[in-house]
């Protein structure tokens, strides 16, 4: 399902892989380093919640930052129910706008870059 929330670890592990100064493709030489199979373009969808990470894929993040799996979990509030904290990160997470919808929010009047304008010699 595009777009949907897939996991809670990809706002730390950005936040990681940011504090250490490694771009994503940096990151996933890292990782691959370390035995995990993965592309840039995967650890950009990890960092942006659309992308599953596999219990046993956490053990790879980990080794490659060189810190513990609970490291890669956003704190976690105590005297607050573990259900009413997964909700609240998982409603975190800024919706994709669908193609449909950037079109949308374009401001009235605006020309596009392909289109001709009025007094283009070029056009005509």
């Amino acid at each position: 399902m595009k777009g949907a929330f897939c996991n809670i670890v990809g706002p730390q592990i950005r936040r990681l892989r940011y504090n250490r100064g490694w771009s994503q493709a940096e990151f996933a030489v890292q990782l691959q380093l370390a035995g995990l199979d993965i592309s840039r373009q995967s650890v950009a969808k990890v960092e942006s919640q659309i992308h599953n990470v596999l219990d046993h894929e956490l053990l790879f993040y980990a080794t490659a930052f060189g810190v513990g799996v609970k490291e890669l979990y956003p704190p976690i509030p105590t005297g607050k129910p573990i259900y009413d904290v997964v909700v609240q990160l998982r409603s975190r997470r800024k919706p994709t706008p669908s193609s449909g919808a950037r079109t949308a929010n374009r401001a009235p009047g605006r020309i596009s870059a392909s289109a001709p304008r009025k007094n283009d010699r070029s056009a005509t």
